[in-house]
């Protein structure tokens, strides 16, 4: 492990319609080599009301890097023919929060700054967020010797 990098947030981010959202879960860093790996980890309260129907939400995560492309890794996404990880029910649930924990590890082959930002989009439920209730979301990355 080469470097550690580590923020905080209690933003309330809520959604009631199907746009990706960004959220306070944001940060940078600066591999000190091309063949870093960056290791990026996330734990949050997400919740979601739904009361009719079926519903859920999805989350990724952007990938910017300074002067050059900004992406949505499939190594931090679940299903790599979309770029994002879902959450759905097909029952009315009323409202639920929960615990999410997530990591995957990417190669951005680059030393410029990288920035990444965790969104959320909501599929046919009342509304979807995170941190709705007291919780906080911690965003870990890690830069890993390639």
């Amino acid at each position: 492990i080469l470097q550690v990098v580590s923020m905080q947030t209690n933003t309330n981010t809520g959604v009631s319609d199907a746009t990706w959202t960004e959220t306070a879960a944001t940060l940078a860093i600066t591999p000190s080599s091309t063949s870093s790996k960056i290791m990026v980890m996330f734990t949050g309260g997400m919740y979601i009301q739904n009361t009719s129907g079926d519903g859920g939400y999805a989350f990724m995560f952007q990938q910017a890097i300074a002067g050059g492309a900004t992406t949505n890794p499939p190594e931090l996404a679940s299903n790599s023919n979309t770029n994002y990880t879902a959450y759905y029910t097909s029952e009315p649930i009323g409202q639920r929060n929960h615990l999410l924990n997530t990591h995957g590890i990417v190669s951005p082959n680059t030393t410029a700054a990288i920035t990444y930002t965790f969104y959320i989009i909501n599929h046919n439920a009342n509304g979807v967020g995170l941190n709705g209730f007291p919780t906080k979301a911690v965003l870990t990355l890690m830069e890993i010797a390639g």
